[in-house]
C-alpha cells in the first residue's frame, strides 16, 4: 500500500518515488551534500552499504523522530550522524515515528 501511495503521488504531483534528502528535508542544508542515502516517499530513509565486506555505516538522521526498521529502536534526532550495524541483510533503514506503513513492516518481522 505504501508503494502505491508514493507512485500515485508521483503520477499526481511529479515527485519521485526515490527522492534526495534535501528534497525531503529542504531546510537542513546538511542534505545537500548527502549523496549516499536517499528516501523512499517523505516515511522512509534508506542508508545502504556501499563498500565491500562493511558491517556497519555511518548515516545522517535529520531532524525529527526515527525508527529503526529491523530493530524498532526510536532516535530522536537533532540532525544527527550516527553508527549503526548493517549486516549483509539488513541495511540501514529508519520510517518516521507515526508511520503506519512502518509501523506494520516491523510488526511483520516478528512473524
Amino acid at each position: 500500500p505504501y508503494r502505491k501511495s508514493v507512485f500515485l503521488e508521483a503520477e499526481e504531483r511529479g515527485l519521485p518515488v526515490v527522492r534526495h534528502l534535501w528534497l525531503v528535508f529542504p531546510d537542513d542544508p546538511r542534505t545537500l551534500d548527502i549523496d549516499d542515502q536517499f528516501c523512499l516517499g517523505e516515511e522512509f530513509l534508506i542508508a545502504p552499504v556501499l563498500h565491500p565486506n562493511a558491517t556497519e555505516r555511518r548515516a545522517y538522521l535529520p531532524e525529527g523522530d526515527w525508527v529503526h526498521l529491523w530493530t524498532g529502536l526510536s532516535h530522536s534526532s537533532s540532525g544527527d550522524w550516527i553508527d549503526i550495524e548493517a549486516p549483509i541483510s539488513r541495511p540501514p533503514v529508519w520510517f518516521k515515528a507515526g508511520s503506519a506503513m512502518g509501523k506494520a513492516l516491523l510488526e511483520s518481522f516478528g512473524d
